[in-house]
């Protein structure tokens, strides 16, 4: 009998002995969990602000070009239209990738190939004009949030009233020096 409650008392402090490794590892490993929690929550906060920051200096980059020394109202259109594609099949999802499109060799935009002329007209772009600058990221953070211009909200395109191409869309409407149009289905 005493080798059978010697054995007993052995197993039961094998299992104690494991039981506490366990709960040991199981701190462990909470901790560890907590740590790999708050590191992730902060990576992907950081990552998310990045991407959020590079979203909108495409946005402002191309309110800027496209439409400084427009009105407010102007300048909100050309927003509306860049976050319209991002938001349609038939284009890129992401606002810079919207703002970037066009044919590029070498890793560079073809002259006359984009999608927006500023992009590839072969010039610097320098946000040199610090009031239209602000005003341009400003507008880009409030159509990042979520404002639009009503009347287009199904406008894909747009050009300067000065030229005349001969696009297959619908006209929408006309404001300040833009011409803005939509697909003649939509």
């Amino acid at each position: 009998m005493n080798n059978d409650s010697r054995t007993y008392s052995n197993k039961r402090s094998d299992c104690r002995m494991l039981f506490n490794i366990r709960i040991i590892s199981m701190k462990t490993l909470t901790t560890i969990f907590i740590v790999l929690s708050v590191l992730m929550w902060t990576t992907t906060s950081a990552s998310s602000k990045t991407q959020y920051n590079k979203q909108l200096d495409c946005l402002a980059e191309a309110i800027y070009f496209e439409s400084r020394g427009e009105t407010f109202l102007g300048m909100l259109a050309v927003g509306t239209v860049i976050m319209n594609r991002v938001e349609h099949k038939k284009f890129p999802n992401t606002i810079c990738s919207v703002v970037y499109a066009g044919r590029h060799r070498n890793g560079k935009p073809l002259r006359n190939k984009c999608q927006f002329s500023y992009y590839c007209d072969g010039k610097p772009e320098y946000l040199k004009d610090s009031f239209a600058k602000t005003e341009s990221y400003n507008i880009a953070n409030f159509v990042m949030k979520g404002a639009r211009v009503g009347h287009l909200s199904k406008a894909l395109y747009y050009h300067a009233s000065y030229v005349n191409p001969s696009w297959p869309y619908k006209k929408l409407l006309v404001l300040g020096t833009h011409i803005f149009y939509g697909e003649k289905d939509g």
